[in-house]
């Protein structure tokens, strides 16, 4: 990639994350005492204005507003990847592939739910995304049946995703594993581009911060797991993936062979990643992963000097605030207060 687009994306990121939401504009809306409330104060943002502008507040859904904030999350990012060129371009283009996936899981939970308010068309997907996407996304957008979606996804880069479930019926599908199978495959596809495309200090950098996150991603799935579902060390293996893990095997066997779920955080306190997380106490286990996220992806913006590197930051970062929009959201669905709706965001 040229000299003059690698500056343009490390420009563009910084700047667009300076736009992002502050630790002042996060704990206001955190007062906000119903979803029309919430939605009022995002009105109020430039970054959300364009898109939320012309919505009414009073009728628009949870999920509906959640689906919203994700599209001006892929927007965001969308302005970086178009900068991207040369050999280096389908690394930038995950993004892509992410709201590829994203279309895909929500067509499946379309079919499955039989819900008709469960799938947006063709019409919300950007045109640059459409102009540059490996889906062929106008022959999705007319799939009427299950079978023929399956069928379609077999001519595309996720045909290997999808032929595990070609005998699964609609009634029985599933749609758990189904999304971790994508998980993994975006995944490789990510560690694929660092290991071919990038050599020396850089694709040391990058396989450090997808590794780490990967890492902190499975830790959150072991403890939820364990202290909401309390499932089996066999059943949590499953959904893990450690292809690519920072840390040895017999790592995540000790940890899936305890039992107590808050003795997890006990290990992962003691584990090597406590080398990169805060002295701040922690609230819960996805605030430990996500300001531990936060932290790493924050001095690659600032200090990084590679494109890559500060991109990956900037995605990581944008994750983040996405994260604390949802953890907003759920605490005034359930009424908690402000104070502990703070307690869990990331700033």
């Amino acid at each position: 990639m040229s000299f003059g687009s690698s500056n343009v994306i490390i420009t563009k990121s910084k700047a667009i994350y300076s736009t992002t939401l502050k630790e002042k504009e996060l704990l206001q809306l955190s007062e906000k005492k119903s979803l029309p409330e919430f939605i009022l104060g995002l009105k109020a943002l430039p970054q959300f204005a364009e898109t939320l502008g012309n919505i009414p507040e009073q009728i628009i859904r949870r999920a509906q507003l959640e689906d919203l904030l994700k599209k001006i999350s892929y927007r965001q990012v969308l302005k970086i990847v178009k900068f991207a060129e040369g050999k280096y371009r389908p690394f930038y283009f995950q993004k892509i592939m992410l709201l590829e996936i994203d279309y895909l899981l929500a067509l499946f939970r379309h079919f499955i739910a039989q819900d008709e308010d469960s799938f947006k068309p063709i019409d919300d997907i950007p045109v640059f995304v459409q102009q540059h996407a490996s889906l062929p996304f106008k022959a999705l957008a007319e799939v009427k049946d299950f079978e023929t979606l399956k069928t379609i996804l077999l001519t595309t880069r996720y045909a290997s995703v999808i032929k595990p479930f070609l005998t699964n019926a609609i009634s029985d599908f599933p749609y758990t594993e189904l999304e971790q199978a994508f998980y993994v495959f975006q995944y490789r596809d990510i560690f694929h581009h660092i290991q071919s495309l990038f050599s020396g200090s850089e694709k040391k950098n990058l396989m450090m911060m997808y590794q780490t996150k990967l890492d902190l991603e499975n830790l959150s799935k072991i403890y939820r797991l364990k202290k909401f579902y309390h499932a089996d060390p066999a059943a949590i293996k499953k959904v893990l993936f450690i292809e690519f893990s920072r840390v040895k095997m017999g790592f995540w066997d000790e940890i899936l062979a305890i039992k107590d779920a808050e003795d997890v955080l006990t290990a992962f306190h003691s584990s090597n990643f406590s080398t990169i997380k805060d002295e701040n106490d922690y609230v819960f286990i996805e605030f430990d992963i996500d300001k531990i996220k936060y932290n790493l992806a924050k001095r690659f913006l600032y200090f990084s000097t590679s494109a890559a590197e500060v991109f990956s930051a900037f995605t990581i970062l944008e994750e983040i605030e996405q994260i604390n929009l949802t953890n907003i959201i759920e605490g005034i669905r359930y009424n908690l207060d402000s104070k502990k709706i703070q307690r869990m965001l990331i700033y």
